[in-house]
């Protein structure tokens, strides 16, 4: 990235030349500028300035540009349909595939002035708003996340990762009335603003987040789940720490991996994934196991005894969370837990005896 001089923008019809305020770095922007990979901006797809989310005043206007006045303080939306296409004459101009997008196609915030259509430039109260409203764009994701999630008050919300979208979630989250806010962040500064801002808990991934959200719920999970990292582990937590019927709105960044496993996973007509009421996320299934005496076995408490209902010549998992099928006993894995209760085990072994037959 370089520092370049480049002639001062002109408004056309219908534009407006904003004079920039602030501008926020999106995540987007930093894996643009550090990925080896070829990128779109190299292939002259996308021109070379950045910046999507940003506030500025109006420095000068086209013809046709109305409702605004030079001086004024805007918030400028980054999308650019198109209005034309099946999409945009739907009213979902967010799906529009020939969106032009401010930083994408035009020219970005990175700059001490840009060019943008005079619709998506949003009045401000007053100067005082330029700083806060910088991150309109990416609380709009947050609050867009918890609509399509139907949040309702009094609810558990999860929201995986605590980076700048998920402290958004939670703030936007606390303002439409969640009951609890479990947040899940490896970073233990990041946990602590989290707590700050809003989150009822803040618990740490690496000790198996879906486990602690099960723990802190009394096993029952989380009503709603919000992915805010956009990886595969984040989204396999999520759903393994959705109650039965839950919701969780799937909204990876571009290019996050996904898995597609569609035993433990349905979609349906809203685009949001709900966690199965008999086959969970196999980060789930032997993270919490009912037994005799109204106790709970936890992996790494207790010593594993193989399964007596194992089939002969099967072998174990390779890890207590990745059943391959040996057991017939779907409730854990392949490898019970017996430590605190051998009737659990016996209860294990009679029903696949039952299964058999």
């Amino acid at each position: 990235m370089e520092v370049r001089e480049f002639p001062g923008p002109h408004a056309g019809a219908c534009q407006v030349v904003v004079e920039v305020a602030y501008c926020g770095v999106c995540g987007s922007d930093l894996h643009e500028y550090a990925s080896q990979a070829p990128s779109m901006r190299g292939a002259g797809i996308f021109q070379p300035v950045m910046g999507h989310e940003f506030t500025g005043t109006i420095l000068a206007l086209g013809k046709g540009a109305n409702g605004l006045s030079v001086g004024d303080p805007v918030v400028v939306h980054p999308g650019g349909p198109c209005g034309a296409c099946y999409y945009c004459k739907a009213g979902a101009t967010n799906l529009c595939a020939e969106q032009a997008g401010t930083g994408y196609r035009e020219q970005g915030a990175y700059a001490e002035r840009v060019v943008v259509h005079v619709k998506q430039a949003l009045h401000l109260p007053d100067d005082s708003w330029l700083e806060r409203a910088a991150l309109t764009e990416p609380l709009g994701v947050a609050i867009h996340s918890l609509s399509r999630g139907d949040m309702n008050a009094g609810e558990t919300v999860f929201i995986a990762g605590g980076g700048p979208i998920g402290l958004l979630t939670i703030l936007a989250a606390k303002h439409k009335g969640a009951g609890r806010i479990i947040v899940s962040e490896p970073a233990e500064s990041r946990r602590q603003l989290a707590l700050k801002i809003g989150a009822t808990e803040a618990v740490d991934p690496a000790k198996v987040a879906s486990v602690q959200v099960r723990e802190l719920t009394g096993g029952l999970g989380c009503d709603l789940a919000i992915e805010c990292v956009g990886i595969a582990a984040t989204m396999d937590d999520c759903l393994a720490s959705t109650r039965r019927g839950g919701r969780y709105p799937l909204h990876p960044r571009p290019g996050a991996r996904r898995r597609r496993d569609r035993r433990r996973r349905r979609l349906d007509d809203r685009g949001r994934r709900h966690a199965r009421s008999h086959r969970q996320s196999p980060r789930l299934r032997p993270r919490r196991v009912d037994v005799a005496g109204g106790q709970q076995l936890v992996p790494g408490k207790g010593r594993e005894t193989a399964c007596p209902g194992r089939q002969p010549g099967q072998p174990p998992g390779r890890r207590l969370a990745r059943d391959q099928g040996g057991c017939r006993d779907r409730r854990p894995a392949c490898r019970c837990l017996a430590a605190a209760s051998s009737s659990w085990v016996a209860d294990c072994s009679a029903r696949n005896s039952a299964d058999a037959k």
